[in-house]
């Protein structure tokens, strides 16, 4: 897999009840959760953004995708924006992973991209 073919999306919508608010910017070992998963995609992926908040975005100094247009919001909306914002974009893959799995393993964007071979998706 050419890693310029490969874009990384974090899920950042969402209100973030049960945690309190602003779930992306959540403090863990003194930084915000979306830092710990943006770290976690980088080393996989040539470019990043973040579905579903601007803020996190911001933090991060990547674009923020909206949901689409008539849609229903929650998390497939942010997958949908991610897969027109890698199509815009020429990416063969986009990677997603949720704001709120900071303990995600090291490497495993790049250990499903591995075992994508011939297929049209892969999934943790």
């Amino acid at each position: 897999m050419r890693q310029e073919a490969v874009l990384g999306v974090i899920l950042c919508g969402g209100a973030g009840v049960r945690i309190g608010g602003r779930k992306a910017m959540t403090l863990l070992a003194g930084r915000p959760m979306v830092a710990h998963v943006a770290n976690l995609l980088e080393p996989a992926v040539a470019g990043l953004a973040v579905a579903g908040s601007a803020e996190a975005a911001f933090a991060l100094g990547v674009p923020n995708l909206d949901d689409p247009p008539d849609v229903a919001r929650g998390p497939l909306a942010g997958v949908l924006s991610a897969l027109e914002w890698g199509a815009a974009r020429g990416a063969e893959w986009i990677v997603t992973a949720p704001c709120d799995t900071p303990l995600l393993p090291a490497g495993f964007a790049t250990r499903i991209l591995e075992e994508e071979k011939d297929a049209d998706a892969a999934f943790a």
